[in-house]
């Protein structure tokens, strides 16, 4: 579920505003589970790969924090 939750959240500019506004209930509307929040919100990379099921490698997931100015 987060893989298609990420490839989402990058083709939706729209569930990306909502997304770095409120990350957690936006997260908890799609239905990832608490292992899946847990590893987008602390933005590890090796954390959320364990957590998705990408199979290609080659991408590059960008994580926005809300928090970051």
């Amino acid at each position: 579920m987060l893989d298609k939750f990420l490839t989402q959240l990058g083709e939706d500019t729209e569930l990306c505003e909502r997304y770095k506004k409120n990350p957690k209930e936006i997260m908890e509307s799609y239905g990832l589970t608490d292992e899946e929040i847990s590893a987008m919100l602390s933005g590890d990379l090796s954390k959320i790969k364990d957590s998705s099921n990408f199979q290609q490698t080659n991408f590059i997931i960008f994580i926005l924090s809300p928090n970051e100015k």
